[in-house]
């Protein structure tokens, strides 16, 4: 680890540009991925994205949702099928995925305009009464 002060040296991870960090204390793992953290490379900004669109899958389908007004998905297969079709978003292998969850309503992953992750829920109540 080189250390001159408080200032560190970290790596990233996808393009190998070196960032220097200042902070009190770092290991070079923590300096490493602090500078992936940091780095505007295609493959961090990439990861970054990724991250916050499982952060956004847990929000509105797994325990968090309730808070939301929704019943949490309880197969950890179906969350991880949302984290797959993120990955895919966001590395362009799909322009977007739809799925219908059986009790669940709707899930959509896309790419906004802007070039940000998108995760949308949406469920419809509908009652038809006849005589």
């Amino acid at each position: 680890m080189a250390e001159t002060g408080f200032i560190y040296h970290g790596e990233c991870g996808h393009c190998g540009q070196s960032i220097a960090l200042k902070f009190p204390t770092l290991s070079q793992d923590e300096a490493n991925a602090q500078a992936m953290e940091m780095c505007d490379c295609e493959g961090s900004k990439a990861e970054r994205q990724i991250k916050t669109g499982k952060e956004r899958v847990a929000k509105l389908f797994g325990t968090e949702s309730a808070e939301l007004g929704f019943e949490p998905v309880g197969s950890d297969e179906t969350l991880g099928v949302l984290h797959t079709a993120v990955e895919n978003v966001v590395r362009h292998n799909l322009i977007s995925a739809i799925f219908n969850l059986r009790g669940y309503g709707r899930a959509k992953i896309s790419l906004n305009s802007k070039g940000k992750i998108k995760v949308e829920r949406q469920e419809v109540h509908a009652y038809q009464l006849e005589e």
